[in-house]
């Protein structure tokens, strides 16, 4: 079987190196608009490689861009795989919808509901009973916390959590509106920019 990576970019490198892990693949190419990168061509021509490719995915963090891509891999007829780096742990009793990347070290536990084309970065954690909605993205080390649900295209910011039995509609923003966040203004209004950890 074949695979077809839309985006060679940096995240486009780890959805290629969990697509080998997993021993499903004869052959991995990448589509996209920077030739550059060693692409087979650009994303306007992807109905050119449905025959040659049986299974395609999305490797793109903008998660509106992500959504329309997939819809259109879907109509074009590729098949969208669910891809799981084999160093994480997913329950049996989870439910993984197409399209959605797990990477290494991240967890999605009993009965919690995984939407499709979702990313789960590096060391997430997905607890029980929680709902991540389509498109969304869990970024590294951010947590939703049991019975949380994170909201269709939100992006949940490393190392922020998502609190339970709470809808989180964070994009692009830190999900802790109930701490005390006035240093965070304070740092903003003095340096220009959030503050980094690492």
């Amino acid at each position: 079987m074949n695979l077809l990576i839309i985006g060679a970019g940096g995240h486009g490198a780890v959805v290629k190196e969990i697509a080998e892990l997993s021993g499903r693949y004869e052959k991995i190419d990448f589509i996209d608009d920077n030739l550059k990168t060693g692409a087979v061509g650009p994303i306007a021509n992807l109905d050119q490689y449905v025959n040659e490719y049986e299974e395609c995915i999305v490797s793109l963090g903008n998660n509106q861009l992500r959504e329309a891509l997939l819809e259109k891999v879907v109509n074009l007829g590729y098949k969208v795989p669910v891809l799981i780096h084999p160093g994480s742990y997913v329950s049996p009793t989870a439910s993984i919808s197409a399209g959605t990347v797990i990477e290494a070290n991240a967890g999605v536990n009993a009965n919690s509901r995984i939407g499709r084309g979702v990313l789960i970065s590096l060391g997430a954690s997905i607890d029980h009973n929680a709902v991540v909605e389509d498109y969304a993205h869990i970024d590294c080390g951010a947590v939703v916390n049991t019975n949380a649900t994170v909201s269709k295209g939100s992006h949940l910011e490393s190392c922020t959590a998502a609190r339970s039995g709470v809808v989180t509609s964070a994009v692009g923003s830190y999900a802790y509106s109930d701490m005390d966040d006035s240093w965070v203004r304070k740092y903003i209004s003095e340096f220009g920019d959030e503050p980094s950890f690492f």
